[in-house]
């Protein structure tokens, strides 16, 4: 699941991990790998049309949390337009570098 997250861009705000202590999920804006995939993780991509929005917003939940999306301004609720969303799918929409992903 977590090379679908970093397709999707859900940790893009997070900086380098340090390889020399651990950081809290908090410390590390929300990504953790013992929060992300324990056993029987879910992932929802919800699509919503909100009264008075022009367009369909999108939102990430992992394991019931909200994720905040980078690259297509989320709202306080995490939701972006779909348009927008879409657009920020730009590692996986360009056909992605997908051998850089592995290392050996």
């Amino acid at each position: 699941m977590i090379p679908i997250f970093f397709a999707l861009g859900l940790y893009n705000g997070t900086a380098t991990l340090p390889t020399d202590h651990i950081q809290s999920a908090a410390q590390a804006d929300g990504y953790s790998a013992a929060w992300t995939v324990p056993f029987a993780a879910r992932a929802y991509i919800e699509m919503m049309k909100c009264s008075g929005s022009a367009e369909p917003l999108v939102r990430v939940l992992v394991n019931d949390r909200v994720v905040p999306l980078h690259g297509c301004n989320a709202d306080k609720l995490g939701r972006c337009r779909r348009s927008d969303f879409v657009k920020a799918l730009s590692f996986a929409r360009s056909g992605g570098d997908w051998a850089s992903c592995y290392t050996s």
